[in-house]
């Protein structure tokens, strides 16, 4: 399989933004770069971006997601 492209624009539609619609969209991201040691995404300063949920999973334990 060949490795994805380092910068490309992914989406996730959903009705309503929350903080655990942002944590299903970390995780899709992270499951589409499943060999990259680090992902850095670039968030605004959304309330959904600093719920509570949303700080818990970036904080986890060998996240590779960067918020």
């Amino acid at each position: 399989m060949m490795a994805p492209p380092a910068r490309e624009a992914i989406t996730r539609e959903a009705p309503l933004i929350t903080g655990a619609e942002m944590v299903a969209f970390f995780e899709q991201i992270a499951d589409r770069y499943p060999a990259a040691r680090t992902i850095t995404l670039v968030l605004d300063s959304a309330n959904y971006n600093r719920a509570k949920l949303v700080r818990e999973w970036l904080a986890r334990p060998g996240c590779r997601v960067c918020g």
